[in-house]
């Protein structure tokens, strides 16, 4: 045999014993959870490089658990900086093909994913598929958001809100969220001098949400000028104030509910949407945008907007403030209407997209 063949031999028996001690190894890590499937990647990437391409392919397919495509899978993971990121790993599902979609996220969403909690130990990689699905159709909504806006501008006149209420003709709804007791003089003053006006701008088939302060007293002062139909509850558990040594935090805030005698019945198809009290997080910054220290929530604003009225319907906002109602009401279809008397407020409502009146 010549020296050239004695090599060949060599060479392939070494390759042999190689590969069968990467087999083991991979085996060995496959049976692991989520740092298995990492040092299983990391392994799979080291036979790649240390045995011939052929024995590579042939070791996959003869001894492993897993076909060529999961492999290659698995060798993406651990080239991933997120996936390898030891902050990240609490969160990770131990799952390969899970974690094989994470990869192919770019920085920008597999973050976005982080902050909305998309990631977490039990997901599945129909979760990924979903959120990148809900992304989208959320990119197109926006869209079609802004072109609604272009076509029916909510606005907002500058100036005092009762002079502002005799102006208007009935309206099918008024959604607002007055100056609470802690910002005026006289709350029963306050509250007499505009809300009977206000309830009298809707229409016999019209309805009324009045946001106002937890307070017995701004409670009181508002239910003996006009008794409402209900009073509902919005109550939210990530805004938490000062802690009182002698109450109880107050983690909610009264909403009066008014109903004409000829509307029709709510539009609430979703049962959940109908308690009393509405469980919804108050806008805090983290994930969306938060213009003021009392901004409400839009996902509540948009419930009763769809509950009580129909695209086209006409909506009122006396204390308009940065334009929450406004543009919410707009984005639905409606046609709202608004007044405000701080500038500071207007102009934020206007880079919010409301055309401001003098």
């Amino acid at each position: 045999m010549k020296l050239a063949d004695l090599q060949i031999v060599r060479t392939t028996a070494i390759d042999i014993k190689n590969r069968k001690k990467w087999a083991v190894e991979i085996r060995t890590a496959w049976q692991k959870t989520v740092e298995g499937i990492f040092e299983v990647g990391r392994l799979l990437i080291e036979a790649k490089e240390e045995i011939s391409h052929g024995l590579f392919e042939e070791m996959i397919r003869e001894d492993l658990p897993f076909s060529p495509r999961a492999a290659r899978m698995l060798m993406s993971i651990p080239k991933n900086d997120n996936l390898v990121n030891r902050k990240h790993a609490s969160v990770l599902p131990p799952s390969w093909d899970t974690l094989y979609e994470l990869s192919k996220q770019d920085d920008g969403t597999f973050s976005l994913m982080l902050d909305k909690g998309v990631i977490h130990p039990e997901m599945k990689r129909g979760d990924v598929k979903n959120f990148l699905k809900e992304r989208v159709f959320a990119e197109k909504r926006k869209k079609e958001k802004l072109e609604r806006r272009k076509k029916n501008t909510p606005t907002l006149e500058m100036g005092d809100a009762i002079k502002w209420l005799k102006k208007q003709e009935p309206a099918d709804l008024i959604l607002t969220d007055p100056p609470y007791l802690t910002d005026v003089d006289n709350i029963q003053k306050f509250a007499e001098s505009w809300l009977p006006l206000a309830l009298n701008r809707i229409k016999p088939t019209g309805r009324a949400y009045i946001f106002i302060g937890a307070y017995p007293e701004e409670i009181h002062a508002y239910s003996s000028i006009a008794m409402p139909e209900q009073i509902l509850v919005w109550t939210y558990r990530n805004a938490i104030g000062p802690a009182p040594k002698n109450m109880y935090r107050l983690n909610w805030q009264a909403i009066l509910y008014y109903q004409n005698p000829d509307c029709n019945p709510l539009d609430c198809p979703e049962l959940n949407e109908l308690f009393a009290v509405q469980d919804v997080n108050a806008p805090d910054g983290r994930h969306d945008g938060r213009y003021h220290a009392w901004e409400k929530p839009t996902d509540l604003a948009d419930r009763f907007i769809r509950h009580s009225t129909k695209p086209g319907d006409v909506i009122l906002d006396p204390f308009s403030g940065t334009g929450s109602f406004l543009v919410a009401a707009c984005d639905l279809g409606r046609v709202a209407k608004g007044c405000e008397i701080n500038k500071k407020m207007a102009a934020i409502a206007r880079g919010r997209g409301c055309e401001i009146l003098k």
